[in-house]
């Protein structure tokens, strides 16, 4: 392989890993500036080696034990630094000089033994970034970067603002979690509640690029599609009694049910009227609907199977939760005939099909129902 296939091998590859290399270096380091750092090091390293020793045979394994290997010597030289500066404090306290330098601090790699309660990395990773101390808006810009693989033009794109917003916004977060010395630790209990919502946005907005990328050649990117539809059932099973990630699910599943009919041969995106009913995936109908149901159930009666108390909480969940059931007629009109003109889009504005097509974000949880490609 020539030097620039080389390169674009490993951007390609650097690309899909990143989250998954930030949340590995995460786990180790539990600093998130110096994730982002080693991560980048290791790209450094891999330009300079692949070209000379080769493309490894499996290159995401390769990017992944290179930095498990770095973050832990970076943390063996932070634990020596630590102690050298401690041992020196009470030296110099005590009058004299060192005659050694300290050992290295016993243990080994943060948290111990313990068993963290979110088992996926990449999910765990986005429930720390998305931390109260910030705004939500830069939670969710901060781990779409971050976790979620997204540049900062996708994410702009995402939130309709100017690139240099963005940028801004995620050096603020950055300097925010510095300046209050942030943990970065796994949120539980009322913790892991209050960051749902931006959880939830991050996922949706992920699949979002997924589902019709912003910029590229191609329509879609169905790696990021895919992810994002795995980690809303990695969601629904964390918080089974909580209705919005299974309302986000049905919009997933559904939605990627018509991936098979939503292009034409030369590449052309095909509206519902055009596309192919019987190709429709209908696995992933029955999991949309599955998981719409679950929504419904859970939003009126609480994790004990018992009503849920009168007051504003439940409305307003159920309020949170009209806009699946806008996705049932549709769908449902894939088991029927295909009439001489579909009714799927009655009530709706025509829409041409493009890259303005895709659904974007019109508002804070506001997500939208269906769209007509």
């Amino acid at each position: 392989m020539s030097d620039d296939d080389i390169g674009g091998l490993l951007a390609e590859t650097f690309r899909a890993e990143w989250p998954r290399l930030v949340a590995l270096v995460m786990r180790i380091a539990g600093d998130l500036q110096v994730a982002e750092d080693v991560v980048q090091d290791v790209l450094v390293i891999a330009l300079d080696r692949w070209p000379l020793a080769g493309v490894p045979d499996n290159p995401p394994a390769w990017l992944m034990t290179a930095c498990r290997n770095r973050a832990l010597n970076v943390l063996r030289d932070s634990s020596r630094a630590k102690a050298r500066e401690l041992g020196l404090a009470q030296l110099a306290k005590a009058g004299t000089m060192p005659g050694a330098e300290p050992g290295e601090e016993a243990g080994g790699e943060p948290g111990g033994t313990s068993q963290p309660e979110i088992p996926d990395d990449r999910l765990r990773l986005i429930f720390i970034c998305c931390h109260p101390a910030l705004p939500l808006d830069g939670q969710v810009a901060l781990t779409l970067r971050m976790v979620g693989g997204l540049s900062t033009n996708q994410i702009a794109r995402a939130f309709c603002v100017p690139d240099a917003t963005i940028a801004q916004r995620i050096v603020r977060a950055k300097r925010t979690l510095e300046q209050r010395q942030v943990p970065f630790e796994e949120p539980s209990g009322p913790d892991r509640a209050t960051r749902l919502p931006a959880v939830l946005d991050v996922i949706y907005l992920i699949f979002n690029e997924g589902y019709l990328a912003s910029a590229g050649e191609q329509l879609t990117r169905s790696t990021l599609a895919s992810e994002a539809d795995r980690l809303a059932r990695l969601l629904t099973d964390l918080l089974p009694s909580e209705p919005e990630p299974w309302a986000l699910l049905a919009l997933i599943a559904l939605q990627r049910s018509r991936d098979p009919a939503r292009t034409a041969d030369d590449g052309r995106l095909l509206t519902m009227e055009e596309q192919d009913r019987g190709s429709w995936d209908r696995q992933l109908i029955a999991d949309g609907l599955a998981a719409l149901d679950r929504a419904e159930q859970v939003s009126q009666f609480g994790s004990a199977g018992q009503p849920a108390p009168a007051g504003l909480a439940a409305p307003a969940r159920r309020v949170r939760l009209v806009w699946p059931a806008l996705l049932i007629r549709p769908i449902e009109l894939a088991s029927q005939p295909r009439p001489a003109r579909s009714s799927c889009r009655r009530g709706l504005p025509p829409a041409t099909p493009s890259r303005r097509a895709s659904p974007r974000p019109t508002g804070r949880r506001s997500w939208p129902a269906m769209t007509s490609c």
